[in-house]
């Protein structure tokens, strides 16, 4: 799975987009930062006028413009610069975010393939054990000690365990596919991620079997949870969540957004020099001192007074703006709280269903192994054998589901704290 992860954030198509989208922000930054450094502008024209003398003489006049500006006062350039700041900083919490959504994905696909191939291996055994009866039958009834009819049944419990078993195949390569989607795999290479586990990893993860030993030791699912643990992980979940973060991020620069706004009633200051040349000649005499060149350096300023109140309304739009960054950020705190105590919860019901699912599976095997016995020896119908073994099937079936919903809600527990960037565990290349 390790592997898997590592190249998920490396080869993940999306996820190259959103470090694109960060470079942006970057390249932005950098374009705002450009506003304090000196203009240079070079401005020529050629023009055609006549001067009357005794004639009228046509003349050729061509100018040439060398100018050099620099800020001096402009706020609205210093909250450009900030705002874009803060803008990537959002953009680089979302790209924090994406990763820590990519890795769950990840680990969600891969034990998902996992449990689909045991499912694969469940439904194999399960037409094995069909099929022994099926051939059981045939011969008693070539003895004559059984009926068309019950061979037709065992028959027909074959082959719809069959169709279980390729409906079982297809899942297990479609989820290949999705994992080979995450990790940016080519996708004829789908076909060869195999899990190396034989059985779901559940004691390999402290939390999980804790959980599953209070709850075997004392079965009161009401106490799973201890307040200082939720309190715990609750504070991890505001370290940690990265979009708890870019919200933040985007109220402060929707704040420098209303200072840009703001600094509009101010007025721009710049010093400038300039030098400025006038011929009949050719482009060339642009650094030729004469007569009609001079230079020239000062200061210069601009201030607007009144322009119909559309500085007035630009600032409520900003302000308004922040108060809509501010009730974005209140929501999404809210829906981390809420979605937070829905994973101590998923995985309260996810550990009593797996314990349960567990006990389930060793009765329907004992089940399993006595009607075999009682089957041999004629003591039940073949039907009853049959259900044995279907309870069976069904029995490791749900304890697959429930170990994975176990897993699943423990990795979804990680990615909505961020404990594993906070753990420094998975870096983005």
């Amino acid at each position: 799975m390790e592997e898997a992860i590592v190249s998920s954030l490396r080869y993940n198509y999306a996820l190259q987009a959103e470090k694109f989208s960060e470079l942006e922000g970057d390249a932005r930054v950098r374009a705002a930062w450009g506003r304090f450094w000196p203009e240079v502008i070079w401005r020529g024209e050629i023009s055609d006028y006549s001067v009357p003398v005794d004639e009228i003489v046509p003349l050729t006049l061509q100018g040439n413009i060398v100018e050099a500006r620099q800020i001096l006062f402009d706020y609205d350039a210093v909250f450009s610069l900030k705002e874009k700041q803060h803008q990537l900083m959002a953009l680089r919490f979302n790209v924090e975010a994406f990763v820590d959504n990519l890795i769950f994905d990840v680990r969600r696909a891969y034990y998902l393939v996992a449990i689909s191939l045991a499912n694969v291996r469940v439904q194999e055994e399960n037409v094995k054990l069909l099929e022994e009866q099926a051939e059981r039958e045939q011969g008693k009834l070539e003895a004559g000690t059984s009926t068309q009819f019950e061979l037709d049944q065992a028959q027909v419990a074959t082959t719809n365990a069959m169709a279980q078993l390729f409906a079982a195949r297809r899942e297990y390569k479609n989820s290949q596919s999705v994992l080979a989607g995450l990790m940016g795999l080519d996708p004829s290479r789908s076909r060869c991620l195999d899990p190396v586990i034989d059985a779901m990893p559940l004691k390999e993860y402290a939390l999980i079997n804790d959980k599953i030993t209070f709850l075997e030791d004392r079965g009161n699912p009401d106490a799973m949870w201890t307040a200082g643990e939720k309190e715990w992980w609750h504070t991890k979940m505001l370290q940690g969540r990265s979009d708890l973060k870019e919200h933040e991020a985007l109220i402060a620069a929707a704040g420098s957004g209303v200072n840009r706004r703001q600094s509009e009633f101010l007025p721009r200051v710049d010093g400038f020099a300039r030098y400025v040349n006038f011929s009949n000649d050719n482009f060339g005499t642009l650094f030729k001192i004469n007569d009609d060149s001079y230079w020239e350096a000062g200061v210069s300023f601009r201030w607007s007074l009144f322009d119909g109140f559309a500085k007035q309304n630009r600032v409520r739009e900003a302000k308004y703006n922040r108060c809509k960054q501010i009730a974005y950020y209140q929501k999404a705190l809210q829906d981390a709280s809420l979605g937070l105590q829905d994973r101590f919860d998923d995985i309260e019901e996810a550990a009593q269903a797996y314990i349960a699912s567990a006990s389930g599976v060793r009765i329907s095997e004992s089940g399993a192994d006595l009607a075999l016995e009682r089957r041999n020896i004629g003591a039940i119908s073949p039907l009853e054998y049959r259900d044995a073994v279907n309870h069976l099937t069904d029995a490791r079936q749900r304890e697959l589901r429930a170990s994975y919903a176990l897993l699943v809600s423990y990795f979804a527990l990680r990615r909505d704290t961020g404990l594993d960037r906070l753990e420094g565990k998975y870096r983005c290349p």
